[in-house]
């Protein structure tokens, strides 16, 4: 790692940050900077509490389905860094108090307050209080009992929590986070480069400790589904890299199926926005359009973001319904290329017709393509991954367990879960 300190931006109610405030612990190399999260959604446009109920104020909440894949998610990581977590019944609880109470023991630098290291146990304890103990961190009393646990004295820190040079120093910290293109938590930040989740500190690290290591023999009884719609550039980034995901846990090309999904059908069947990337703050669009230039460098693979988006796939994931295997494998790459790299329009059958030629398959597909039995066929298809728990792309899918994976960033999770 390069001698250059980066910074990580947390906030104590995120169980991801949690995750990545435990792998960080103990290392040199970092500094901790606390903000308040729900304060970095304000900045970015977002308003807090996603994990509301509808009708709570104006809260934007996650779909049933997709709040209970987050927490299952939060807790496969949780598992793979043998840390413990206890999903906080009352999540998410303010953290205002505990946060400014951090903000109490930082030191300044020309970059805002920072945590020293000899402070950093009083923030493991109050993510242990929280994620472990659930204890409400918003109750003066309670969070005076865990600050004297750590051994820091509670009393004299709540009070200083509410003086009005903390609650404007923390203010301050927080925005100066998003200035800098934070819009959530866990952020790290080094000489202009910012990275978000907690997945994302073994690339600082420089680590491989996400990935599990090769499989030494064939799996003959394994199989992956990969649902996918090429309206997304992260099933692009998906397909990308699947079938390498596949072979190190031990699968063959063949037993990883291509399952082409109508995402808008999908997202209308589920109750989720059509288009989620313009759901996004604008900071945290811009976060995204960055990864994807990261990821397809990563992959050697061109990409540039459309002209025309959204696109109208209809046509061409029929057509991918009509081919088979390696066929449909090779089809849906090209197409995706197409439309993620060249800019091409995939939604005209004639663009659709030089890629089947392109690549030695029947053009007469594309008049099946617009049979009753083709849109049929896409429907069941869209239904079954609805079925199977998918709510967005890229999914995958382990049919021997009906384990689900969502994310192109999750292949590490996928690997792990077909080697046991």
């Amino acid at each position: 790692m390069s001698d250059e300190l980066t910074d990580v931006y947390f906030d104590v109610v995120c169980p991801f940050a949690y995750l990545a405030m435990t792998q960080l612990a103990g290392r040199d190399g970092f500094r901790w900077r606390p903000v308040l999260l729900g304060g970095l959604l304000k900045e970015g446009g977002t308003t807090p509490n996603p994990w509301g109920s509808p009708g709570q104020g104006d809260a934007l909440p996650l779909s049933p389905d997709k709040r209970a894949y987050i927490q299952l998610d939060a807790e496969r990581h949780a598992a793979l860094y043998g840390v413990p977590l206890r999903w906080h019944p009352d999540h998410p609880v303010r953290s205002l108090l505990p946060m400014r109470v951090l903000i109490a023991l930082c030191e300044m630098d020309d970059h805002g307050v920072w945590l020293p290291a000899q402070h950093q146990g009083v923030a493991l304890a109050l993510y242990h209080a929280y994620w472990v103990d659930n204890l409400n961190l918003s109750d003066p009393e309670a969070l005076t009992r865990v600050l004297n646990a750590a051994g820091a004295p509670g009393a004299s820190l709540v009070a200083a929590a509410n003086t009005d040079a903390i609650k404007a120093t923390l203010t301050t910290a927080t925005a100066a986070a998003a200035e800098r293109g934070a819009f959530g938590v866990p952020t790290l930040w080094r000489d202009g480069r910012l990275a978000f989740g907690q997945d994302r500190v073994w690339d600082f690290l420089e680590q491989d400790r996400l990935w599990p290591a090769p499989a030494s023999a064939p799996r003959p009884d394994a199989a992956l589904d990969f649902w996918y719609d090429f309206s997304s550039p992260f099933a692009y980034m998906g397909g990308l890299r699947v079938q390498d995901a596949a072979r190190r846990a031990g699968l063959t090309d063949d037993q990883v199926r291509w399952r082409p999904m109508l995402l808008g059908a999908l997202f209308k069947a589920v109750g989720q926005a059509n288009v989620p990337l313009e759901t996004f703050s604008p900071a945290k669009q811009r976060y995204f359009q960055h990864e994807l230039v990261r990821l397809a460098a990563a992959a050697g693979a061109p990409y540039r973001w459309p002209s025309r988006f959204p696109m109208r796939t209809t046509t061409a994931l029929r057509v991918a319904l009509l081919l088979e295997g390696e066929d449909r494998q090779r089809f849906s790459l090209r197409v995706f290329d197409a439309y993620w790299g060249e800019d091409q329009d995939i939604s005209e059958e004639s663009v659709l017709e030089g890629l089947l030629s392109e690549l030695s398959l029947p053009t007469s597909l594309l008049e099946q393509a617009g049979s009753d039995e083709s849109r049929k066929a896409l429907i069941t298809e869209t239904s079954e991954a609805q079925s199977a728990g998918v709510f967005g792309a890229p999914t995958f899918v382990i049919p021997a367990t009906g384990e689900r994976f969502w994310g192109q960033d999750r292949l590490h999770l996928v690997c792990r879960a077909l080697g046991t």
